[in-house]
């Protein structure tokens, strides 16, 4: 399949592309910051209005959008406008197209939630992605999907990475840098965790199933409590440094709401991060952060 995956340059969207190059996919990444490169590891780059005409053309198979209001963008982010442009030419070409929005677009709900219940957002950052989905939506009709994902797993980019501010990563630099890991929650309080590999499987569902939802999301993700996400961090700590850090909790509280089992999951489709695949890229990421 030809896939255009806009956001390319983001860790989110670097990730999806790389899973679908591994699978033999030809993926084009889409930026708003770069002009066309050749980069064979996840895909050709090109800029928005390329990406526009290339979907003009019918032979793109599935576009991904992975290019929505992240947690440190400012007001001025071109995202509207990279919604707007890629849902139209999608859906004048007849392509399916995701959107990759946050299951935090929920998070107003006191309650667990389907997977298609309209957006009840309480922040800033789940309000722009909420209204990122209405742009989407409108744009492309019956073409445009979207696909609310859990908490994102992949590893760093750099110190600077938005990511770092994210579990489990957040309890990685803490414990390199201060030799602890501070929860304010309980250790039973859990997080759902997705792969770049499995938001590429379930956005290719979306694209191969005429019954695809419009709006599906990544449920149930990996689970992992605070206490394992600690216990696997601390353990990568220990094993690159020699040291383990010293591990705290607050006081336990009730569980957030998450969302129900979804259509992907009644297709088979799961997450496959481990336990064992978390510590291993904690570890990782930690060697390569002491060298740079």
């Amino acid at each position: 399949m030809l896939i255009v995956v806009a956001g390319g340059l983001g860790e989110v969207g670097s990730s999806i592309a790389a899973s679908l190059v591994s699978l033999g996919h030809e993926v084009v990444r889409v930026s708003a910051r770069q002009q066309s490169v050749a980069d064979d590891r996840e895909g050709s780059l090109i800029g928005v209005e390329e990406a526009a005409r290339l979907l003009s053309e019918g032979r793109v198979d599935l576009l991904i959008n992975a290019s929505g209001p992240g947690d440190r963008r400012g007001p001025s982010a071109t995202w509207r406008d990279t919604s707007r442009l890629l849902s139209s030419a999608s859906r004048e070409a007849g392509t399916r197209a995701v959107l990759l929005s946050t299951t935090r677009v929920m998070e107003g709900y006191g309650r667990d939630y389907e997977e298609g219940e309209p957006p009840l957002a309480t922040t800033e950052y789940a309000r722009l992605n909420a209204e990122n989905e209405s742009v989407w939506c409108a744009s492309g009709e019956d073409r445009a999907t979207v696909l609310r994902i859990s908490n994102f797993f992949c590893r760093p980019q750099g110190r600077e990475s938005p990511q770092v501010g994210l579990l489990p990563w957040s309890l990685a630099a803490e414990a390199r840098d201060a030799g602890t890991i501070t929860m304010r929650s309980g250790a039973n309080l859990v997080k759902d965790f997705v792969t770049g590999a499995d938001v590429a499987a379930a956005a290719l569902l979306l694209a191969e199933r005429a019954d695809a939802p419009r709006v599906c999301a990544t449920s149930p993700g990996a689970g992992f409590s605070l206490g394992m996400l600690a216990e696997e961090t601390a353990c990568a700590i220990e094993q690159v440094s020699g040291s383990r850090p010293v591990v705290s909790f607050g006081p336990d509280g009730d569980q957030a709401p998450r969302c129900s089992p979804s259509w992907l999951a009644e297709l088979g489709w799961s997450s496959s991060l481990t336990a064992g695949g978390l510590r291993e890229e904690i570890e990782t990421w930690l060697r390569d952060t002491s060298v740079a």
